[in-house]
């Protein structure tokens, strides 16, 4: 299977002033610190990352079929395919919500089906869970982007704390509480390396990789042998330390002042201007006029991502949303200059045509 190749290189801009991610170490533990799950979840461990919770789930499951969203990045693809899934694509809506009709006319029985909660937004998560039910496939949540929900509506789920909080590591690999596949994903668990099995051998390939040609990897960001089941035990205390309010209510006001200060810009618009209350954001999502905004922002040191590398699929949302769908960040660690210095880059006059 093949990915699209990027869009732009990091190395062709500025150093980076303001980060895509959250980076001071500095703990938060007021009042109602320490991570909380949603309310009808268990966590079955922390691991190094959101794939490795995949690859778990990928293993450990009987359905052959999997259906992901066409919009989507190579890290919730691989794990499947490194276990010799295969790997479906469903449409998306322009509001970033998945194209039920295609869906309905199209899944099967025993199917496995990843439903994505993009930028911490609940995109019919809910429906989503009612289809796979009537259609008895299997539903897993990719809460990459949402950490920090309420609860859950599948059995399985995903998250990716590095998008969170300060941290190198940290995915956790989430069960509802009347799930029935604990134990064998538990089974699936414990046959991963701990995490200094795994540091050791990294040292030993890289000294060997001075001597020898080094191989090639089979995938751009999936790397089974380096899948651990514990994670080093300075970005655990990181995790325990912050306060997961204060966290969702920093976020929840940068993203509503970045809404309102960018109403009226000439570069694009904000894709999803109302914020739920409930809802805390990973980025802002924001939808270009043209490719160009990219560079114009990167130009500026300010870090944004982009979903380039997907799969090519026949969905006009995910070809239209790879060009020009930037995640603007609105983590915990920003000042008020460094929001205002974005608003001011998306601000400026804007000479390109649309």
């Amino acid at each position: 299977m093949d990915f699209l190749p990027p869009l732009a290189d990091a190395r062709n801009y500025p150093p980076i002033g303001i980060s895509a991610l959250p980076t001071s170490k500095v703990a938060r533990h007021e009042r109602g610190h320490g991570r909380k799950l949603p309310q009808n979840a268990i966590c079955l461990d922390i691991l190094d990352h959101a794939r490795t919770a995949l690859y778990i789930v990928a293993k450990t499951v009987k359905a052959q079929h999997v259906w992901i969203p066409s919009y989507h990045c190579p890290a919730l693809v691989e794990p499947f395919l490194s276990v010799g899934k295969t790997v479906n694509f469903y449409p998306i809506n322009a509001d970033l919500t998945p194209d039920f009709a295609f869906l309905e006319a199209r899944i099967g029985a025993g199917d496995l089906l990843i439903g994505i909660r993009y930028f911490g937004f609940d995109c019919q998560m809910q429906k989503l869970a009612l289809l796979c039910q009537q259609y008895k496939v299997e539903l897993v949540e990719d809460l990459a982007h949402a950490a920090f929900i309420e609860s859950m509506y599948a059995n399985i789920a995903v998250t990716s704390l590095i998008k969170f909080y300060p941290v190198s590591q940290g995915g956790e690999l989430l069960l509802s509480n009347t799930s029935n596949m604990l134990t064998p994903l538990t089974q699936t668990l414990e046959k991963l390396p701990s995490y200094r099995v795994v540091k050791i051998k990294q040292f030993i390939d890289k000294v060997l990789n001075k001597f020898t040609s080094k191989p090639a990897k089979a995938y751009r960001y999936f790397i089974k042998e380096n899948c651990c089941n514990k994670i080093n035990s300075s970005d655990l205390a990181v995790i325990d330390s912050n306060n997961q309010s204060e966290i969702m209510s920093t976020r929840q006001k940068n993203y509503r002042y970045l809404v309102e200060k960018l109403k009226t810009s000439a570069w694009g618009q904000v894709l999803i201007p109302e914020l739920p209350e409930k809802v805390t954001p990973y980025v802002v999502p924001f939808l270009l006029n043209n490719r160009q905004g990219f560079d114009h922002i990167r130009q500026q040191g300010i870090q944004i991502y982009r979903w380039e590398e997907m799969v090519d699929t026949d969905c006009n949302v995910s070809k239209e949303y790879r060009e020009k769908l930037v995640q603007l960040p609105c983590h915990q660690d920003l000042s008020l200059q460094q929001l205002d210095f974005i608003v001011q880059t998306l601000m400026e006059k804007n000479n390109e045509h649309s």
